[in-house]
């Protein structure tokens, strides 16, 4: 289809309106798409480069009407540019350098208020990684960036547009161009982002400076530093592996004579299965991050320092945790996820000691959501070694509750909801045995967060982060009859969740006195009144299931909190007694 529409664009070369129309129709590709898959798509011959030129050359800048064509060009080109030839072989004479023809168009789109921006952001990135680009265009490109991000007018819309195209420039530099090119103008690059004015009231601004200054930071690192190896290693990184792993070895080969002869000659039927069991130690998975353009650096012994533009790189990001944005607070917890990846063992410590700092009472509901994000990072890349989770887990199943009400406001279902995140990667990542100490509490914590959560998202988060654990670590008390009932769809309802869900899941006997404390002296004293009906409910109907611990822990502490000082606690206690009187008198 999109051969047709490039076909009908050339056709259309003297109806401009025509032309409009199939650029818009192919603008609709991309967002369905997504450009960098349709790009690789487009004609990307010698012979197209001057025609793609000249058509973006000829558009007029102030069409609002039609800035899809403009958008379609700038990706088109951004492929063409890549031909394997020498640009200095299609100059034409009597025209300026067409390296200056193409970044000049560039920048001129670059700092238009228009989504055109992103692509001729790519543009730029993609055109001076060429080799035989950056050595002339790289260091004039920076410069030019820096005296527009200094001259800009941060006041108005117009001039945070300009900044805007030049953070995405530079930050699209930073992650195409080679690193071995970078490596000479990273401090020039970092000293240009701590440059930039107060920006952290304007959402986007404060986002392309978080992602530049990440992008940065890993310039600085190396590339392939042997601090890769005190990373924590997996195991069983497939689901089907794991699962392999736990099934005797005739259920894993059969025996008869017919699968046998598929086995190597000379090789046992041990054999094969430790071959099948065993990890390759090159083994990548398609969930990590694998850079493109990987170097050798010869950082094989560890024994390396990290600079100290990287101490400045780690304290913007940790402030960036704590920011009111959430794609803030999001972006910088991926940034610190991929320099710890780079860093050594004592580094990455005081960073992890930094953001369990951010997890005090005297925090922000922002910095408890941006640290919670980026324990998950560090998690789910294997840079939260076991003995760390001592520390890790308490927090994390604070965070599986918190909830901070301010006025009529209440804050916290994002710091629950990332909290999930935080045990679903931790699912993932770490093998059953390291993860066995941890079992009670974090399939506890899940499935009362699962259950009894106000927020519907926060309650399918922590059913999938349940299930996460019970299908890979095999370790959560009946997890498989659990999940197969309080599924995504289940835990949808919430008087489902309270009346019914509850009352299956508490019929197993590891579950039964956790969700009774947690529905008397939690869910009781909640600051919606629904939730506190709907509790009373619940204990009604488990006052069967534990009468002794009804009558001796329950009934005594809820009758202390009918005098007590809060009042949605004390009027939740009420129901509560109310609730399992009724249940007793049956």
């Amino acid at each position: 289809m999109l051969n047709k529409c490039i076909r009908l664009a050339n056709q259309f070369s003297s109806n401009p309106d025509g032309q409009h129309f199939v650029f818009k129709v192919i603008h609709l590709m991309t967002k369905t798409r997504g450009y960098k898959n349709l790009i690789r798509l487009m004609p990307h011959t010698v012979d197209d480069l001057e025609p793609v030129f000249n058509l973006l050359s000829s558009q007029d800048c102030t069409d609002k009407q039609n800035w899809q064509t403009r958008y379609v060009l700038l990706l088109w080109l951004s492929i063409v540019v890549m031909v394997p030839f020498g640009l200095s072989r299609l100059e034409k004479p009597g025209k300026p350098p067409l390296i200056a023809r193409i970044l000049n168009e560039a920048k001129r789109h670059v700092v238009l208020d228009e989504v055109t921006q992103e692509a001729a952001a790519y543009l730029i990135a993609k055109f001076i990684s060429r080799p035989d680009v950056h050595p002339t265009e790289l260091e004039s490109t920076i410069s030019w960036a820096a005296n527009e991000l200094a001259s800009a007018d941060y006041g108005s819309h117009n001039g945070q547009m300009r900044v805007a195209g030049c953070l995405r420039s530079l930050a699209n530099i930073c992650k195409i161009v080679a690193r071995k090119v970078l490596v000479p103008h990273a401090s020039k690059l970092l000293q240009i982002t701590l440059d930039l004015p107060d920006i952290s009231q304007t959402i986007l601004l404060y986002r392309l400076r978080t992602k530049l200054i990440q992008r940065i930071g890993l310039i600085f690192c190396p590339r392939r530093a042997a601090a890769a190896r005190w990373r924590y290693q997996r195991g069983f990184r497939s689901l089907a592996d794991n699962l392999c792993s736990r099934l005797p070895l005739g259920d894993i080969l059969p025996t008869n004579g017919t699968d046998a002869s598929l086995q190597p000659s000379g090789t046992t039927k041990d054999d094969a299965v430790q071959s099948y069991l065993t990890i390759k130690p090159n083994h990548v998975d398609r969930n990590e991050e694998v850079d493109e353009e990987e170097e050798d650096d010869d950082d094989d012994d560890g024994d390396f320092d990290v600079p100290e533009e990287v101490a400045d790189v780690v304290d913007n990001l940790m402030d960036a945790l704590k920011s009111k944005f959430t794609f803030i607070r999001w972006s910088a917890a991926k940034g610190l996820g991929r320099i710890c990846s780079r860093l050594t063992a004592p580094f990455v410590e005081d960073v992890l000691s930094a953001i369990l700092g951010l997890c005090t009472r005297l925090e922000t509901f922002s910095a408890w959501h941006g640290a919670s994000l980026a324990l998950a990072e560090l998690g789910r890349r294997c840079l939260l070694l076991p003995e760390k989770l001592e520390k890790v887990i308490p927090v994390v199943l604070t965070a599986l509750f918190y909830d901070e009400k301010s006025g009529d406001c209440n804050y916290g279902s994002n710091v629950r909801d990332a909290a999930c995140y935080c045990c679903w990667a931790f699912a993932r990542a770490y093998k059953a045995s390291d993860f066995a100490s941890h079992v009670e509490g974090v399939s506890r914590k899940l499935i009362l967060s699962a259950l009894f959560d106000r927020e519907l998202n926060v309650r399918r988060a922590a059913a999938a982060a349940f299930q996460e654990n019970a299908g890979r670590q095999g370790q959560f008390p009946h997890g498989i009859e659990i999940i197969t009932t309080c599924d995504y769809f289940a835990v949808g309802n919430i008087s489902n969740c309270y009346l019914n869900l509850s009352c299956f899941v508490a019929s197993f006997p590891e579950y039964t006195p956790v969700i009774i404390d947690h529905l008397a002296f939690s869910r009781l004293g909640h600051w919606d009144e629904h939730i506190r009906d709907l509790a009373g409910k619940a204990l009604h109907k488990l006052t069967p299931c534990s009468k002794d611990q009804i009558l001796g822990s329950v009934i005594p502490k809820l009758l202390e909190r009918t005098l007590g000082p809060d009042l949605y606690m004390r009027q939740g206690s009420v129901i509560g007694l109310a609730e399992i009187m009724h249940a007793l008198s049956r």
